[in-house]
């Protein structure tokens, strides 16, 4: 009998803590990613100007010298 209620308490004790462990686990993992979300806030406005396509000025070709012009 008394190894009956050990194996039952045993089977018990690891249900609620494996449940327990995903719960933290859930947890854990929300935190991560709020974090994730929260560290990429500040990128968004790098990204948008990243994404511009760069055109030098207009008088950027004329201020180069003759002499470095590879015609």
């Amino acid at each position: 009998m008394f190894v009956g209620y050990l194996i039952i308490g045993f089977m018990l004790g690891f249900i609620i803590g494996v449940g327990g462990g995903y719960r933290v686990a859930k947890r854990s993992e929300i935190r991560q990613l709020q974090q994730a979300i929260r560290d990429q806030a500040p990128l968004e406005g790098f990204k948008t100007a990243k994404a511009k396509q760069f055109a030098p000025p207009a008088d950027y070709f004329d201020s180069v010298p003759d002499a470095w012009r590879d015609e």
